[in-house]
């Protein structure tokens, strides 16, 4: 007998039977499975599932689980790194740049051409460019590429901030930022979890992995039509990918030229639909996973707007899942934290070195599946199917 754990994830009406059951139960197996995940481990589904034989073989059939998506773009943040938006628009793109000389600022706004010359023409301080990447539904990211000058010597920094993360439970995620070390003479990349430095450049080119993320909350008191609520994200992301030389950024012919890919990626649930699963010999695969974003069903508005489960299906398929408000910010809340763990970080550079961000959340969401449809989970319901052993025979021959 195969039993393979699916689920329809619910909550209840009382929070700290819900905080209680959902930490015990999903926390562990979540933060190990990003571990794993990092450290470039296959994720296996094999603790979701029992087989007493040597192979067992599973029906068709839906659950719960977690889809990502992600879409990207190359980008040079160079002197045309601006699309015509206002600064204030939600679909700004574009780099502001300062420089110093002596003591007189100037802003030179989308003009690089200007800023570059007005360096080469002087004896700078120091120059700035802060680019802003902006998206509707999706964190705002925040470059700045700093030369400061000291003593007829450059010391470039290039880093990643944003100003709104301690409001709006947003959290840095990879390695962020180049310097130039005064005492040392040397480059070196920091994490975005603490200050250790993480790479030594002098047989590599340094490079920037990082990603700013955030989860959506649910606010039961600016709900005005609960039934038309959509399934909020689990965690929406805003990441770059460097893939120039940025030991070059003090170069007047590269000046703050940074070139790199731009990605923003969601993780949200969804319905997935498994065909011809089979286990054998320890190991989980099926022939086929279709996936289907979620939709509000928009009947019983009142259970919907008063903190309880909120019904939704996918076009086409019969099945209703109900999801929990609690479940939506434990799942977000628990994603923020695990991101955020100096555990994690110490795994990045490596995977980096072979992955993108889209493989990244790919991976984080096949992850958020499996614990959300295993053991750990209390809603999760048993599906049975056949198992097969060795057919015995013998054969007796007589003299």
């Amino acid at each position: 007998m195969l039993i393979w754990l699916v689920c329809q994830l619910y909550t209840w009406a009382d929070d700290k039977l819900c905080f209680t059951n959902y930490f015990i139960g999903m926390e562990y197996p979540l933060t190990f499975g990003f571990i794993e995940h990092v450290s470039l481990q296959d994720i296996n589904l094999l603790s979701n599932v029992y087989c007493p034989t040597a192979e067992c073989q599973l029906d068709q059939f839906i659950s719960l689980g977690l889809c990502d998506s992600c879409t990207s773009q190359d980008a040079s943040l160079d002197g045309n790194f601006w699309n015509g938006a206002a600064q204030h628009e939600d679909e700004y793109q574009g780099c502001i740049n300062t420089a110093q000389l002596g003591n007189t600022e100037t802003e030179f706004r989308w003009n690089y051409t200007g800023m570059k010359d007005h360096v080469a023409a002087g004896e700078p301080v120091r120059w700035e460019r802060k680019c802003i990447i902006r998206k509707p539904e999706y964190p705002e990211l925040d470059m700045r590429i700093i030369t400061d000058y000291l003593g007829g010597e450059a010391w470039p920094k290039v880093g990643i901030t944003n100003s709104d993360l301690r409001f709006s439970n947003g959290y840095r995620l990879g390695i962020i930022r180049l310097e130039r070390d005064l005492l040392y003479r040397s480059l070196r990349l920091y994490t975005a979890l603490n200050s250790d430095p993480v790479w030594n450049p002098s047989n590599s080119t340094p490079q920037i992995e990082f990603c700013i993320g955030d989860y959506e909350r649910y606010q039961d008191n600016v709900i005005l039509d609960p039934y038309k609520l959509p399934l909020p994200a689990v965690s929406a992301f805003t990441c770059f990918k460097s893939t120039s030389d940025i030991t070059r950024v003090a170069e007047i012919d590269r000046l703050g030229l940074v070139n790199g890919t731009i990605s923003h990626c969601k993780v949200s649930y969804c319905a997935k639909r498994y065909s011809g699963t089979t286990i054998r010999n320890t190991v989980v695969s099926y022939d086929s996973l279709e996936e289907w974003p979620l939709h509000p069903t928009g009947d019983d508005p009142y259970k919907a707007g008063s903190g309880y489960d909120q019904a939704f299906r996918a076009e086409g398929l019969n099945e209703t899942f109900y999801i929990g408000n609690h479940s939506t910010l434990w799942l977000g809340s628990s994603t923020s934290r695990i991101l955020k763990s100096t555990t994690l970080s110490t795994y990045l550079l490596t995977y980096f070195m072979h992955h993108t961000w889209p493989d990244f959340f790919r991976g984080l969401a096949q992850v958020g599946s499996k614990v959300i449809q295993g053991p750990g989970n209390f809603a999760a319901i048993n599906n049975t199917s056949e198992a097969y052993g060795p057919d015995i025979f013998v054969d007796v021959r007589w003299a």
